[in-house]
């Protein structure tokens, strides 16, 4: 592991530990015993066969750093390793996202499944569940799932415009990056290339 992931593992552990005792503070003040949180569902274009882009919701990536694979889901109980359900077809037409490997895996707990539905036996079924996420009806034989309580939502959208060093640490590499494919771009600007190759060399920049 090079020096920076290094570095971002580390800050990374403290930032699960932050998000474990915010969690546990809101649910404890509005009254859940667990919290089923769910990356969003794929959805195809009406009338055609293409998926719309993907969008994660961002209370699951506070959590995981996966942003392009939809139907996983965190649960998380307060005093018990959060379990991340992770999405995984069989297909032979669509690449299907890769087994989760990397510095961010140790705090979970991880289960693959093959179909969105398999997700449902990992649901809990004591005490006051909150699901945080696009709401689909077909979660109505899931359990008693309470959809996006407002009292819970809000305290977690409040904490989460105070950012964790790991968080920090994310903006500022983005913006690194970002400054150095501008830079690229401009010279390729200034030495009249094509849009294209000025795209080529933003692109280039940021690597």
């Amino acid at each position: 592991m090079d020096e920076r992931l290094e570095k971002l593992s580390t800050l990374y552990r403290a930032h699960i530990t932050v998000l474990k005792l915010r969690h546990d503070h809101a649910m404890e003040a509005t009254g859940f015993d667990h919290m089923v949180i769910f990356a969003g569902a794929q959805h195809v274009a009406i009338f055609d066969d293409y998926f719309y882009p993907f969008k994660v919701n961002p209370h699951f990536k506070w959590w995981v750093p996966v942003l392009d694979n939809p139907h996983c889901m965190l649960i998380y109980t307060p005093g018990v390793k959060p379990r991340l359900i992770y999405y995984q077809p069989v297909d032979y037409w669509y690449k299907p996202a890769a087994t989760p490997s990397g510095w961010w895996l140790p705090p979970f707990d991880i289960e693959i499944i093959r179909t969105p539905e398999e997700a449902k036996r990992f649901i809990p079924t004591n005490g006051r569940v909150a699901f945080i996420g696009e709401w689909d009806d077909a979660f109505k034989a899931w359990g008693r799932l309470e959809s996006n309580p407002e009292d819970l939502l809000n305290r977690l959208h409040y904490d989460r415009a105070w950012k964790t060093e790991y968080e920090i640490e994310c903006i500022r590499g983005a913006n690194d990056a970002g400054a150095r494919g501008h830079i690229a771009a401009k010279k390729a600007f200034r030495n009249g290339e094509s849009e294209f190759e000025i795209h080529l060399a933003f692109l280039r920049g940021t690597l």
